[in-house]
């Protein structure tokens, strides 16, 4: 038997906004697609939707990141590290999905992966999932943050942490807004604009490579932390895992072979990508490889992968928000609600 319910840990109405469902990430949906009742999670033949979701959750703003790590820790550790990192993350995510099927068969279909800990392992899975959505959100935006002001304080010459100050009003802003469906495009833009990123930092480099730093050769025990940290992040896509597999109904039994496509094809060409930039741009690769590429269309690029970047931290952070108005705002509500009927069945 379920111990408890979501709705329990979770009320499903903050006051002033519209309706939602029971679980944030049902919430993110019905945010992003507003006439239509939690699209992600209806079951439809959705096989190739699948693959392109699962691809994209990988080849993210972390692969960025990789060549910078990669030096750091020397090449031979880090081609080990981030295979361990992609095998790992992958397998993890297998594993969800397993448990998805387990718990359809008992009769319970989760409809997030917060949820799924919930009907697992009871009230104390449902409040650390809670807590581990939330800070990973949080340090999810706060990684783009430091993107943008990377960026942005290249091109323009000033100080990151200045661009930040002033970029984190305007992201307060889109925080509130109820309809996320208006930022849809510039998620397929951003990922177009990455896809672009990607392929001129490798001509760049090909066009004019660096002299190999000595280093990559070597092995730094002190970098392995941080790339493990880089590496997990570069490959996770825990938290569509769920959406992903019962989004695709009846044939969810195929997101085996996803996971297998990108454990050999997808972890392979991750990792020969960062290692050629690594060895491409030797000791000039940045943290964020976009950041050693000069020129007009690298500006253009580096301008437009920030204003993308802004415009989907509101959908990262839509679900940490949830968690919190919900957690601050509903039982005091409810419980104002209660006093005023009190009060007024003893006017009457």
């Amino acid at each position: 038997s379920i111990p408890c319910s979501w709705e329990e840990l979770y009320p499903t109405h903050v006051p002033g906004s519209p309706e939602l469902s029971a679980s944030p990430m049902a919430n993110l949906s019905e945010a992003l697609l507003p006439d239509r009742k939690a699209t992600w999670f209806e079951p439809r033949s959705a096989v190739r939707a699948a693959y392109i979701n699962s691809v994209k959750s990988v080849f993210g703003t972390g692969l960025l990141a990789l060549p910078s790590a990669i030096l750091a820790v020397g090449a031979p550790a880090g081609c080990l590290l981030t295979a361990l990192c992609g095998i790992w993350s992958i397998y993890t995510m297998q594993l969800l999905a397993w448990c998805v099927d387990a718990a359809v068969a008992a009769g319970v279909t989760p409809k997030s992966y917060g949820e799924l800990c919930l009907h697992s392992l009871g009230r104390t899975g449902g409040l650390l999932s809670a807590g581990n959505m939330l800070v990973s959100q949080l340090a999810c935006c706060a990684t783009y943050l430091v993107f943008i002001g990377d960026n942005v304080g290249q091109l323009l010459g000033v100080p990151k942490e200045r661009v930040m100050l002033c970029v984190t009003p305007f992201f307060v802003l889109l925080c509130w807004l109820r309809d996320l469906s208006m930022l849809e495009p510039t998620s397929a833009i951003g990922t177009a604009v990455l896809l672009l990123a990607l392929l001129t930092v490798l001509g760049e480099g090909l066009a004019s490579p660096h002299e190999a730093a000595p280093r990559l050769a070597s092995f730094d025990p002190s970098a392995v932390a941080p790339f493990i940290g880089v590496g997990l992040f570069t490959f996770t896509g825990h938290d569509s895992t769920v959406a992903v597999v019962l989004s695709m109904g009846e044939r969810k039994g195929e997101y085996s072979s996803i996971l297998l496509a990108l454990a050999t094809a997808g972890v392979g060409v991750i990792l020969a990508y960062a290692l050629a930039c690594a060895v491409l741009y030797g000791d000039e690769t940045q943290g964020n490889i976009l950041l050693s590429v000069d020129g007009g269309l690298a500006a253009g690029l580096k301008a437009c992968m920030s204003v993308a970047v802004l415009f989907s931290l509101p959908i990262k952070m839509f679900p940490a928000s949830q968690i919190v108005e919900e957690a601050l705002f509903t039982h005091d509500t409810a419980a104002g609600e209660g006093a005023e009927e009190e009060g007024g069945g003893a006017a009457e």
